[in-house]
């Protein structure tokens, strides 16, 4: 699931741009998005680690639960396969407005509202 992740940044942003994201799930697909985002886009800034497990800190950052998703601003990556089910009631319950999740060989991009769901893409490998 990295390739919908890369893909998603790579038709937003240049490797010139600065960008803050935000990632749900300390995985190892987290690990990966977040060495090639750093490898290709010096600028962008990992602002908020979302996770209910135990871990303190990932790259820097302090991680919170799901309820720190009422304070993220940024495009989330949903990069843990348990949360998929979850994420998009989450969201909206947090108001979180930008956010992409990874199903089975396609990626689904949303915007979200107040009042709708508007999905952007889903593009499949």
């Amino acid at each position: 699931s990295v390739w919908a992740f890369q893909r998603y940044i790579s038709e937003r942003w240049s490797q010139e741009d600065s960008f803050e994201y935000a990632l749900w799930g300390i995985t190892q697909v987290a690990e990966v998005i977040y060495e090639w985002i750093t490898s290709n886009y010096p600028k962008a800034i990992l602002s908020a680690v979302i996770d209910n497990g135990n871990k303190e800190i990932f790259k820097g950052v302090s991680v919170k639960k799901q309820e720190g998703l009422k304070d993220v601003k940024v495009p989330v990556f949903v990069t843990a396969g348990s949360a998929n089910p979850v994420a998009e009631k989450v969201f909206k319950q947090y108001g979180v407005s930008r956010y992409v999740i990874c199903y089975n060989g396609i990626y689904i991009v949303v915007a979200q509202t107040a009042n709708e769901i508007k999905v952007e893409k889903i593009v499949k490998r």
